[in-house]
């Protein structure tokens, strides 16, 4: 029995080509508010906080956006969504 052995390539590949990626990763996050609760105004406002910290804090990564949802009106208009 014939067995090839594959290098293992450090780093993200390339799924079409099969090459190297160099670029960083584009990473972006999702929070949400589902209550109308005054410590869901906080609660949104630490989500967005850690995500940003967590995508920036990693080299490998480039932060796009957070993106957003307020299930309740006043929260959108509170949190100017």
């Amino acid at each position: 029995m014939n067995v090839t052995l594959i290098k293992k390539v450090d780093g993200r590949i390339n799924r079409t080509t099969g090459l190297k990626v160099t670029t960083g990763l584009r990473v972006t996050a999702y929070c949400r508010v589902s209550t109308d609760d005054e410590d869901q105004k906080n609660s949104y406002e630490s989500q967005k906080a850690y995500y940003k910290e967590k995508i920036t804090s990693n080299p490998e990564w480039r932060y796009i956006e957070i993106y957003a949802e307020a299930q309740y009106l006043y929260l959108r208009t509170f949190l100017n969504l």
